[in-house]
């Protein structure tokens, strides 16, 4: 079975810092990105086959950046 990859999506360093170790634990490879625009690019750089979002973000239009990262995952699993 491949190496889940997983993006984690969460303005708070301390908390996606704590999942994204906490992810690896459990070898599974974890990235972080701050905002939307870090996930827009993340997600053209990778194929990852889940994400963790918080949906909370202070960003703007969370539909402009969410829902490109939900098809990319989607297209990649």
């Amino acid at each position: 079975m491949a190496r889940r990859w997983v993006l984690i999506v969460d303005s708070n360093p301390a908390f996606a810092t704590l999942l994204q170790q906490e992810l690896e634990s459990m070898e599974m490879r974890a990235d972080v990105a701050a905002n939307g625009h870090e996930t827009l690019w993340a997600t053209v750089a990778a194929d990852y086959t889940m994400a963790i979002v918080d949906m909370g973000l202070p960003d703007p239009q969370p539909s402009r950046w969410c829902a490109p990262c939900v098809r990319s995952i989607r297209n990649s699993g």
